[in-house]
């Protein structure tokens, strides 16, 4: 009578687990760069808007237009959340939460809108996994005229 195989032998099983041990070796590092470079990407990007917006509105009250709440708009209400921690907000006008940009030194409309003569420091705030020197830019001051 012939037999008939079922199943798999325990070498064909070792194979296969070494097989995924090597991929997952390779993968892993790969997908943690990934994420890194994601957030130091998305950071970076913040806070480019910030200084965009900041300056954008010092021009406005500067042509004689009303300031409206910087922080407010570049937040969206509470749609634009930190980088790596989505319990708070992406734009603060203090702390130094991680994934977060400051926007400090405003003094028109409740400190949330920038005035001549005011001095104006962007932080951005590392996110969770990177390091300031994972960042081309981490501060940024000017003064509005």
């Amino acid at each position: 009578m012939k037999r008939t195989q079922q199943g798999f032998t325990l070498i064909e099983l070792m194979i296969v687990v070494a097989i995924i041990g090597v991929l997952a070796a390779i993968a892993i590092p790969a997908y943690t760069g990934y994420i890194k470079q994601s957030k130091v990407t998305a950071l970076s990007g913040n806070f480019e808007s910030a200084v965009r917006a900041v300056k954008g509105a010092a021009s406005k009250v500067a042509a004689g237009g009303t300031c409206t709440d910087v922080v407010s708009e570049l937040n969206n209400g509470t749609a634009n959340k930190a980088v790596g921690d989505s319990s708070n907000l992406a734009y603060a006008t203090s702390g130094t939460t991680a994934g977060t940009i400051t926007i400090a030194g405003m003094s028109g409309s409740g400190g949330n809108c920038p005035a001549p003569g005011d001095s104006i420091t962007i932080t951005l705030n590392p996110a969770g996994g990177t390091a300031a020197s994972d960042y081309p830019v981490t501060s940024k001051s000017f003064t509005i005229e």
